[in-house]
């Protein structure tokens, strides 16, 4: 079973923290291209709606990624889909508020 944390992120977006993973993704819901720590790719991300958060991941100007985030109406599940490049068909993940 993966754990997710979601915590806030600066002033405007969410963080998501898988620890077993040691992996954090920050997203400022601005729209805009930011580059990674590494410098290899970039990530943008937007508010689709107030609990739907969507992130982008691109290399060399390519999308790679796109994360679709979605928060249930009584705030106890969150359901992300992953659409990889080349891929024709999503990995979606379920996670249950503990």
């Amino acid at each position: 079973m993966t754990m997710l944390q979601v915590r806030p992120y600066e002033s405007d977006g969410p963080s998501f923290i898988i620890p077993s993973e040691g992996s954090t993704m920050n997203a400022k819901l601005d729209g805009r291209e930011y580059p990674n720590a590494a410098g290899t790719s970039t990530s943008s991300s937007r508010r689709v709606n107030a609990r739907a958060p969507e992130i982008i991941r691109k290399s060399k100007g390519k999308i790679t990624e796109t994360r679709q985030i979605t928060l249930s109406p009584d705030l106890k599940s969150l359901t992300m889909s992953v659409h990889s490049a080349g891929r024709d068909e999503p990995d979606i993940y379920v996670f249950e508020r503990q």
